[in-house]
């Protein structure tokens, strides 16, 4: 499978590419007053408006750095939620995440994904890491070294970025925009 490849609070992370839709320069965010950790904002993504998780103040606390290769990289996501009177139903998201030093894409077969053995449940995005034995190489980076191939990367589950938190939000965002589109259609 094909792999997306960035950094986020200093460490490399690979996000499937089958999820993604584009990726896009970084640009200013508009600030949403309390929304929750994580949200940097939303932006006008093709006449979309979209909210945008920094993976690294939600991964490392720190928000990502404005570099050259930082990007928004906007990704589908098939969500599963309760409708009103019918039971679950599925629905697709797209939301943009801050990434920095996203100028790759890597090949990567699912069982090179090793469990680290450690599950955290403040972040259940995370997931397998492969290590440079499986990257082809047996040698460990020297202190400071960047994109080396012994460098570990671990996967990210996008839709488990959304927690409770931030799927409340999207899901009221989704009721008042469906109230606002009845009252334009129904009129005064």
């Amino acid at each position: 499978m094909l792999y997306l490849i960035f950094r986020a609070g200093g460490e490399r992370f690979a996000l499937g590419a089958t999820s993604v839709i584009e990726v896009v320069p970084l640009v200013r965010l508009r600030p949403v007053p309390h929304a929750p950790f994580g949200v940097a904002g939303v932006f006008n993504y093709r006449g979309t408006v979209i909210p945008v998780i920094d993976l690294s103040r939600l991964i490392a606390d720190t928000p990502c750095r404005p570099l050259y290769s930082t990007r928004i990289v906007v990704v589908r996501l098939e969500l599963e939620e309760n409708g009103k009177n019918r039971g679950p139903e599925k629905s697709e998201r797209r939301i943009g995440l801050i990434t920095e030093q996203t100028t790759e894409t890597m090949a990567l077969e699912d069982a090179m994904f090793e469990d680290p053995g450690l599950h955290i449940e403040q972040a259940p995005y995370l997931r397998g890491m492969v290590s440079g034995r499986n990257l082809g190489s047996d040698t460990l980076d020297a202190p400071g070294a960047k994109n080396s191939k012994a460098d570990m990367i671990q996967r990210i589950d996008a839709t488990a970025l959304l927690t409770p938190d931030i799927r409340h939000a999207l899901k009221l965002a989704r009721e008042v925009a469906r109230e606002d589109t009845n009252a334009r259609e129904t009129g005064p």
